[in-house]
């Protein structure tokens, strides 16, 4: 019986593997998902693990990997598999602990940072200096936050008569705060992503930014070896972001600004929403799409311009000239535009194509797609959490893995194309990429933001052929030719087809069913749709088709667990009730704390709109509301005049007043000072009993501040 079901198992395991393509070894491109996985084992576990606990792991595997090398069979795979997970879980562990730095616990008083900036970001009329402080008013050396960040309002921000840039020492004169905790239990932490940043605290100046001398602050000097470079670095992109402007005034001048230079400070609201609801938002942000449109310009017009001349294009490797000069001038697009986390993981991937092609093997594949994530994730396993890491690979992984079966289907012949059959081709690529891209990434865009752009297929198909025949190739040769001072006429080349893909995300924008909004997607949800969209990409033949059932599951399980009925900020200023019979949630305010109120919105209610107080079960007066429901009367008092009576009447109070110890002891209080300790709470009422979460409960790791 025993030797029976061993060989039902061996027979099982031979038929999976010969279910999959013959010779290529698909299982490697699920090395990154394995190595991936340990990493988000990793960021999602409760409390901080033991800080070996994956090499722990991993070591033994690897010894008993190095005697079963030989035999690469079934067996093996699985012991790479948990020796991925394990190493990935210990990298992760790894790069918490060597990073992050201390943080700021309090708000301080009136203080005085003196540092150098490392980074200055334009918002709108407002800009923010992140800073590397050398001394701060108040605060030993060994607890100053190993960098901060300050926002300079307009109203100071005169104080600067001179630019601000990257390696320039200042001292800036405000208010330093702790970093923001989430708006609500399970919500967006900033936290871990400001930690492997080394940002300990934020702020806000009250005073003129006063620049100082060398002599005045020595230690950031001494420590700080590439602040010539990067100010150097700065003041370039800084000049060619006032030449583009000065060339193209106006609306579509900004937008040119924001796609070279990445400075984003000239675009309005009214725009950037515009191209949000067209779902043409990431042609605004430096990305993949534009570091590879730059890159495909460049190799294109190289091997063209090679192919006029017989003698060069017959008996050169011109193809990979034109690799290495695309890998060049992609390094300094990627300065240029001041090198942001996605810029970056865009030149890895573009720089893998080009890499691809210097040493003759195929420029785009699954398995190049699998080396990118690795590396990607080896260097910054944080970002397997971020959105646009996962919306990033999930449209290129979809892309490459429908286009390598249909030219594997095709046999790789093709037919002969007219002109007009080209063009028509052209076009229904560009409608298939879109709605490839469209559909593998929605529900990762329906997890992170709840809003999906419905007519975003159409929107670009008209504005992705501008941008990759006409802005890009236009911004690029302004370029060029910028130090002969003959940059207008791309320029203004590049501002018509910008000015045309705003007035497509204009005109689609209006539309009353151009975008929608849902409430997030739960994280099993998610996880389930990501598991059988992988199975389906990675996998070969028909045993592919087993990844849709998950998916499938995964939108079944669209809808969250039950929203809480109560949603208290930290402050206590905005309190949030769900009506019992619309299921909509009613808020205290219109006016203060609007971002913790849109981030509820966007959590639980899936829509901008939200209806002020009272909801259908509660009564208010000037003194405060009382809810009734199921049981439980719930106050909230807003003048301490009332606590008395609703200490005697209600079984909770919820407030951001200061209540005496001891008045209302007999009840369960959410005031002021258990808001302090526990940040946000939700709250679900049930049948007489109540069920509340805050999130201080989550902050076990070290960018909440517990040491690693």
């Amino acid at each position: 019986m025993n030797y029976s079901f061993r060989q039902q198992v061996i027979t099982s395991l031979e038929w999976f593997r010969a279910t999959q393509s013959s010779g290529n070894e698909r299982w490697i491109l699920w090395t990154p998902v394995a190595f991936g996985g340990g990493a988000a084992l990793y960021w999602t576990a409760p409390v901080e693990p033991y800080l070996f606990a994956g090499g722990s792991i991993a070591f033994p595997i690897m010894v008993l990997l190095i005697f079963l090398y030989r035999q690469p069979g079934s067996h093996f795979r699985i012991c790479v598999a948990l020796f991925l997970i394990a190493a990935g879980f210990q990298n992760a562990a790894l790069q918490t602990w060597f990073s992050g730095g201390p943080l700021l616990e309090e708000e301080t008083g009136l203080v005085t940072v003196k540092g150098e900036i490392l980074r200055n970001e334009a918002q709108g009329r407002h800009f923010r200096l992140t800073i590397r402080p050398v001394t701060i008013d108040g605060i030993a050396g060994d607890e100053i936050p190993s960098v901060i960040r300050i926002v300079v309002r307009s109203g100071i921000a005169g104080a600067a008569t001179e630019p601000l840039y990257p390696g320039d020492l200042v001292a800036v004169t405000g208010i330093l705060r702790p970093l923001p905790r989430p708006t609500h239990p399970g919500g967006f932490d900033f936290r871990l992503w400001a930690w492997f940043q080394g940002i300990g605290a934020g702020g806000y100046a009250t005073q003129p930014v006063e620049r100082l001398a060398a002599e005045e602050l020595a230690a950031a000097t001494e420590k700080s070896w590439t602040a010539g470079f990067y100010q150097s670095l700065s003041r370039i992109r800084q000049g060619i972001t006032n030449r583009i402007r000065a060339a193209v005034p106006g609306e579509p001048g900004d937008v040119a600004a924001a796609l070279i230079t990445g400075d984003r400070s000239g675009l309005d609201r009214e725009t950037q929403d515009q191209m949000r609801d067209a779902g043409l938002a990431h042609l605004l942000a430096i990305s993949g799409l534009h570091l590879g449109l730059v890159a495909t310009t460049v190799f294109f017009t190289v091997r063209f311009l090679a192919a006029l001349i017989p003698s060069i294009a017959l008996y050169y490797p011109v193809k990979k000239w034109a690799a290495f000069l695309a890998l060049v001038c992609s390094f300094l697009y990627l300065m240029i535009s001041a090198a942001p986390v996605p810029t970056q993981r865009a030149f890895l991937t573009t720089g893998l194509v080009l890499l691809a092609v210097l040493l003759n093997r195929q420029a785009l594949s699954l398995r190049l797609v699998a080396i990118a994530a690795f590396l990607i994730i080896l260097i910054s396993p944080v970002q397997v959490m971020g959105a646009s890491f996962q919306l990033s690979f999930a449209a290129v992984l979809a892309l490459v893995a429908t286009y390598e079966g249909l030219r594997h289907r095709e046999g790789g012949r093709e037919a002969g194309w007219g002109t007009l059959g080209s063009l028509g081709r052209y076009g229904l690529g560009v409608a298939a990429t879109s709605l490839i891209a469209s559909l593998a990434t929605a529900p990762f865009v329906l997890f992170h933001f709840g809003r999906l752009a419905l007519l975003g297929i159409a929107a670009n198909l008209v504005a992705v052929p501008l941008m990759a025949f006409l802005v890009m190739p236009a911004g690029l040769l302004a370029l060029v030719l910028m130090p002969f001072g003959w940059e207008a006429l791309p320029l203004s080349l590049m501002a018509w087809g910008i000015s045309g893909i705003l007035a497509v995300a204009e005109w689609v924008s209006r539309s009353s069913f151009a975008h929608t909004s849902l409430p997030l997607l739960s994280s099993q949800a998610i996880l389930t749709y990501g598991i059988g969209f992988l199975f389906l990409c990675l996998t070969a033949g028909r045993m592919r088709l087993l990844g849709l059932a998950p998916m499938m599951i995964g939108l079944f399980l669209i809808g969250s667990p039950k929203p809480p009925d109560i949603l208290v900020s930290e402050t206590g200023g905005l309190i949030a009730v769900r009506d019992s019979k619309t299921g909509e949630y009613a808020f205290s305010t219109q006016r203060r704390e609007r971002f913790a109120a849109q981030s509820w919105r966007r959590a639980y209610v899936g829509g901008d709109d939200a209806s002020a107080w009272p909801v259908s079960d509660m009564r208010c007066d000037g003194f405060g509301c009382v809810l009734r429901r199921r049981g439980l009367q719930i106050a909230f008092p807003t003048d301490s005049r009332a606590v008395p009576e609703d200490c005697a009447r209600s079984d909770v109070i919820v407030s951001p007043l200061v209540i005496p110890r001891g008045q209302c002891s007999q009840l369960t209080q959410i005031t002021f000072f258990e808001l302090r300790r526990g940040g946000a709470h939700s709250i679900w009422l049930d049948d007489a009993s109540l069920r509340i979460e805050t999130v201080s409960e989550l902050e076990t790791r070290p960018w909440h501040g517990a040491g690693p």
